[in-house]
Parts: C-alpha cells; structure tokens; sequence
C-alpha cells in the first residue's frame, strides 16, 4: 500500500536533522536541499504557530485543521 509520502521527491524529518520548526532554519535547510525559493513552496502543519513562521519566510501555507478542506487552497497555487 502506497502513501502519499511515496509522491513526494523527499522529506525533511525535524528531528533527523537537529532542528526544530517554527525556527527559520529548518525551512532554510528546506529551501537549500530541494533548490527553489520560500515563495516556490506549499508548506502545510495542523500548528498555528510554524504556519505563521512559514509565511513570514515567504512560504505559501495552510494551516490544517481539517484534511478535507486541503484541497481549495493547493488548488488556488495550481498543486491539484
């Protein structure tokens, strides 16, 4: 069974790297490993808190409280 961590082109596991979210250089690091800009990226968390830290980096992002209501805004950035 596949899931939907099997479509991504990789991941950054916070505690794998020594970083923490809502700190700036866990998506720095996001940034630089995977080559595209803040302003290129959809991040998503169900924490207000790294939500707000995303966005003040430039980062596209929802904050997820409901799964059902993820796709409008993936749609609204042409990612569905």
């Amino acid at each position: 069974m596949s899931s939907a961590f099997d479509r991504l082109d990789g991941q950054i596991i916070s505690g794998l790297e020594g970083m923490m979210k809502p700190g700036s250089e866990i998506f720095q690091r996001v940034c630089k490993r995977f080559g595209f800009a803040s302003q290129e990226a959809f991040f998503v968390d169900d924490s207000a808190m790294n939500i707000t830290a995303a966005k003040g980096l430039g980062f596209h992002a929802h904050h997820l409280t409901d799964p059902a209501e993820l796709r409008p805004p993936l749609e609204a950035v042409g990612l569905f």
